[in-house]
């Protein structure tokens, strides 16, 4: 996830904010080659610190999360603040977590509850972890962990599967789409359809 290509996408938007409102600033500064030089690795420098502590930018793909995500493409790129603390997370916000069964993956989902609150399960889409605990309708989340479920229940692989995730899994929250497939092409996650991301 925190890949240099996320350091270039934040590179080429720092030239967009070059060219729309510091062009006349730096322009005599760059002119040079040492100039220029010195710009290209502040400036990509700047992004790739930025990529791995401030925001990055996440591939999308799947369809447990429509409507919110990829309602009109199959993949989409979202933007993820990385600066959020867990404490400071709401109901209903959506997340990017560690995959709780496949170390070195992630997935995207919403949160629908916190520890020691309960949660109501439809019995249409309980999944295993209810069924498994026998927890049809609804169960206590522990402390310290979080309930994560897709918008699109019958394409979420979410806790109703594999139960709720310790809140030191979630890495940041998703703040908007930047923008969706076809316009942009990556794999900065190595996604599997079924379980990673939004599957």
């Amino acid at each position: 996830m925190y890949s240099h290509r996320n350091s270039l996408v934040c590179f080429l938007l720092l030239q967009v904010i070059y060219v729309m409102y510091g062009r006349k600033l730096i322009q005599s500064f760059i002119q040079s080659k040492k100039g220029f030089v010195a710009y290209v690795t502040v400036a990509y420098g700047f992004a790739y610190f930025t990529s791995k502590n401030v925001c990055t930018t996440v591939a999308v793909n799947g369809a447990s999360m429509i409507p919110a995500i990829n309602q009109y493409s199959k993949k989409s790129i979202v933007v993820v603040n990385l600066l959020k603390s867990s404490d400071r997370l709401k109901l209903r916000d959506i997340v990017l977590c560690h995959d709780p069964e496949e170390p070195g993956k992630y997935i995207v989902k919403r949160i629908t509850g916190f520890g020691d609150q309960v949660i109501s399960i439809c019995e249409s889409y309980s999944g295993k972890y209810s069924h498994k605990n026998g927890y049809v309708r609804k169960l206590t989340v522990p402390k310290g962990h979080c309930w994560v479920e897709g918008d699109n229940k019958a394409k979420s692989h979410d806790s109703r599967h594999f139960g709720p995730i310790p809140m030191s899994l979630i890495i940041g929250q998703v703040c908007f789409t930047l923008w969706e497939w076809p316009f942009y092409c990556t794999d900065i996650i190595n996604v599997n359809e079924m379980l990673i991301t939004l599957g």
